[in-house]
């Protein structure tokens, strides 16, 4: 090329903005579990209300009994968690982040108050109902293990949710493809299974 040529440089803001996040990009273990907790779930919002709903009727017709159930990624939400109480003979919380692992083992002896709302939306189920202290049943079923989803043991669990992680976990297709590939892969054939996605996750 002949002549002038001027280049602009994009500010450096700008260029990160473009280039994907990667889930290793992320220090996942210092993630705020308690602003999580108190920003999406102290009280039932109307969307997961009717996540609740369904899932509740979907996992109740599903025929599965004392199964292994998991729950990827919880972080500080239990309502998918708890939804598979009444199916289950145990529960593995499979999550990645330390703080999150931190504040599940705490809920463990008895999770906090407002999980009841979300669990008087599964009762209104009979058999949510014969559950007659979910409390006592998480303690006893579930087991906090770290671990991330990309490293899933295969065919492994009877049932199982992953909620909100593919989604937010990177800004690249691959990574959320292979995250929902390695969930599906964790669990045994026709096994129940219920996964939530949010569009344009931030």
């Amino acid at each position: 090329m002949t002549g002038a040529h001027t280049t602009t440089e994009l500010p450096a803001l700008v260029r990160t903005a473009v280039a994907p996040t990667l889930n290793s990009d992320v220090d996942w273990d210092v993630f705020d579990s308690v602003e999580y907790r108190d920003h999406n779930y102290l009280s039932v919002r109307d969307d997961d209300r009717e996540i609740v709903r369904l899932i509740r009727d979907f996992f109740a017709r599903s025929g599965v009994r004392n199964g292994r159930g998991v729950d990827v990624g919880p972080g500080a939400n239990l309502y998918p968690s708890l939804a598979m109480l009444p199916f289950c003979r145990s529960l593995e919380l499979r999550e990645l982040s330390a703080s999150n692992v931190t504040w599940l083992e705490q809920q463990k002896p008895g999770y906090d108050r407002n999980w009841d709302d979300f669990w008087a939306i599964y009762r209104v189920n009979a058999t949510y109902a014969e559950v007659a202290d979910p409390r006592a049943r998480f303690r006893d079923l579930t087991t906090v293990r770290q671990g991330t989803v990309f490293r899933l043991p295969t065919a492994r669990w009877d049932l199982g949710c992953m909620f909100f992680v593919a989604c937010s976990l990177s800004t690249e297709l691959a990574e959320f493809e292979k995250a929902v590939r390695r969930f599906v892969r964790a669990l045994t054939k026709d096994a129940p299974f219920a996964t939530a996605f949010m569009a344009q996750s931030k």
